[in-house]
């Protein structure tokens, strides 16, 4: 019986949601991606009221990318590929590295980093083991938190342990589905702008609706824009999806930062994205890339 109310109760939004389309949305294009995302399952809320469209405005602003013709996608076309800045080969005696915060059964841009010779770092306690064998390669089964315990580290015990030269272009990427919130509450944004050219990262349970969370992300988004220029962006569906206001937004999005001395001073940013050729591809099968307009 469980199973049938949770049924009904999943049938009973669908419906309200899908009246919601039908009143609400005026752009035929985006009436057929919703549809779309209702059929195949994935959470999709109709909402424009003021606190939403505020908030949603507010995470936009600071991760509005600029305009750039040298992006590249590295570790291929599926989830667990990542666009950013081309990454320079190693040029002297000094490896760069590349930090892997949260890893899994199949992570093609560790992969991929390893192979152009920088030094990558794995972390995650929840599989065995890396999925690939490089020499490059060093795996540590421990999560990345804001206390050390049998199976934590924290991100500043990474960095003493490992010897990181500033000269080098040293690259993080984080996916810790949520977690990256409270260490970035507590990281040292300075030792991020020494020590690190680039920075991908998938931020997760980002919910206008919240105005108190919204605040507190929006504190922390502030601090890399002190340092770093966001260059990507491209919605992550498997969270919750709004319709705001005639734009979509998500509760998961990826997110790629270089540091600003490492752009032309004379950069613009863009007016759209979440699909662009040759660089968006969906995060699954049967997914679509969902349109950004700022």
């Amino acid at each position: 019986m469980n199973y049938l109310h949770d049924d009904l109760s999943h049938l009973r939004k669908n419906i309200i949601t899908s009246h919601a389309i039908s009143d609400c949305v005026q752009n035929e294009e985006h009436k057929a991606i919703l549809y779309a995302m209702l059929q195949i399952g994935l959470g999709v809320i109709i909402d424009s009221r003021k606190v939403c469209v505020q908030n949603m405005y507010k995470y936009l602003n600071l991760i509005r990318p600029a305009q750039l013709d040298n992006l590249v996608r590295i570790g291929g076309n599926i989830d667990g590929g990542y666009v950013m800045l081309p990454p320079p080969p190693p040029l002297s005696s000094i490896q760069p590295k590349a930090i892997s915060l949260g890893v899994s059964d199949y992570s093609p841009w560790d992969l991929a980093m390893a192979n152009m010779g920088y030094q990558v770092l794995q972390y995650d306690a929840s599989i065995q083991q890396s999925p690939d064998i490089h020499p490059n390669i060093i795996f540590h089964k421990k999560f990345v938190g804001t206390a050390p315990d049998h199976q934590t580290i924290t991100f500043e015990q990474i960095m003493h342990e490992y010897s990181f030269d500033k000269n080098v272009h040293n690259i993080l990427q984080i996916d810790i589905e949520g977690a990256e919130w409270a260490i970035f509450e507590q990281i040292d944004f300075n030792m991020l702008e020494q020590y690190f050219a680039q920075i991908i990262l998938e931020f997760h349970n980002c919910d206008p609706r919240a105005s108190l969370q919204t605040q507190q992300h929006i504190a922390i988004l502030e601090k890399f824009c002190h340092a770093f220029q966001p260059i990507h962006l491209h919605y992550n569906p498997y969270g919750l999806n709004f319709y705001i206001k005639d734009n979509f937004f998500a509760s998961v999005f990826e997110v790629s930062y270089v540091r600003k001395d490492l752009l032309p001073n004379n950069f613009t940013l863009r007016d759209t994205c979440g699909d662009i050729p040759e660089l968006d591809y969906p995060n699954g099968d049967g997914l679509p890339n969902l349109p950004i307009t700022f």
